[in-house]
């Protein structure tokens, strides 16, 4: 059985990327497994520069803790439920954890 973890953020203000960078993605990387895949999804947040760049500040310890990391970037704002619901689409696991 395969795990799909799907997150969706929206980063408004320098804080709330703070603390998705020291909450989220450290955390995450060291709890990941090969039998599950990482999908994070950018919900067209207005820090689109600082917020690629930590994603790919943490992609090395991400790509190897999971079998699978999509980060993608949603064209328009698609609020909560359907930014979900785009990563459900995406995703290829047997489990989905939103």
């Amino acid at each position: 059985m395969t795990v799909s973890i799907i997150t969706s953020m929206y980063n408004g203000r320098p804080h709330v990327l703070e603390a998705v960078e020291n909450l989220f993605f450290r955390s995450v990387a060291q709890h990941g497994s090969p039998r599950t895949e990482l999908i994070v999804l950018d919900d067209r947040s207005p820090l689109e520069d600082e917020t690629r760049a930590m994603v790919d500040r943490h992609m090395p310890a991400l790509s190897s803790a999971f079998a699978n990391v999509v980060f993608t970037r949603n064209e328009q704002n698609l609020g909560f439920a359907g930014s979900f619901n785009r990563g459900i689409e995406i995703a290829r696991g047997d489990v989905l954890l939103v």
